[in-house]
């Protein structure tokens, strides 16, 4: 007897990012339903992170047994992924093994570390120095972000609170609607900024029509020497937004990035 599962989970905003490496020793999790939203499966000895986009259920022995279509963070697409190899979030963080991996905010070192090394790589590819960490930019990304999800807006701040706009800004937003939360790693939030390089015309020193890329552009902005970013998030953790301030801040009219 199977069954298909129906799930109600999305995802609003600017897109994901990279594979989080666990260690490979797992309990095994009884899953009575389907799980949904944000997961992490074991593929080729790690856990990847990876959104369910559908479940299909069988009896054996009076039980249901999952398997499940999943979509990784880098886009590819596994199906018939069966339940032992599917972990929730919350049984990642559960897992003492893997709760120091996956961070989901920027508390630890280990989270300041991945959203540098989100800026960083992406800046050497380009020859620009890497940024260093501020903590007074963190500071100021943290009072913009919790006034963010505190009104329920999504907007720059103006630039008297920026050194009359010579700090930076990138902002991020991410919702859920139904089941799951929104929470995303630095590196995921920063994703969506990075992804705009494909539509940034060096010779041209534009973006194409339509499209985005000054969050990008400030990403790799050479004068740019600093960073400090942060994440706030609403209680019931379906909706979450990041804030990065820079100095000096970039995208100086007529001025190429580098």
């Amino acid at each position: 007897m199977k069954f298909a599962h129906s799930l109600g989970w999305t995802l609003g905003l600017l897109l994901l990012g990279s594979t989080v490496g666990l260690v490979t020793k797992h309990p095994v999790y009884a899953q009575s339903r389907p799980v949904t939203g944000t997961v992490y499966v074991l593929s080729e000895g790690q856990w990847r992170e990876a959104t369910v986009r559908a479940a299909t259920g069988r009896i054996v022995q009076g039980a249901p047994s999952w398997s499940y279509t999943v979509e990784y963070l880098d886009g590819d697409v596994e199906t018939q992924v069966s339940a032992d190899r599917v972990r929730t979030w919350e049984q990642a963080q559960a897992d003492e093994q893997t709760s120091d991996k996956v961070v989901y905010d920027l508390s630890t070192q280990a989270g300041i570390d991945q959203m540098l090394a989100a800026h960083n790589d992406l800046r050497q590819q380009v020859g620009v120095d890497s940024l260093s960490w501020s903590t007074d930019l963190a500071n100021s990304a943290q009072d913009w972000a919790d006034y963010l999800i505190t009104e329920n807006l999504f907007s720059h701040s103006p630039a008297s609170q920026r050194d009359n706009g010579h700090i930076g800004e990138n902002l991020a937003r991410y919702r859920v609607f139904g089941a799951g939360t929104a929470q995303r790693t630095p590196a995921q939030a920063s994703q969506g900024w990075i992804s705009e390089a494909q539509h940034f015309n060096y010779d041209a020193n534009r973006c194409a029509t339509g499209q985005r890329c000054g969050h990008y552009t400030q990403m790799v902005w050479a004068d740019t020497t600093e960073v400090g970013c942060a994440v706030a998030r609403t209680d019931n953790e379906k909706q979450e937004v990041w804030v990065c301030h820079y100095a000096p801040g970039g995208n100086v009219v007529g001025q190429r990035p580098y």
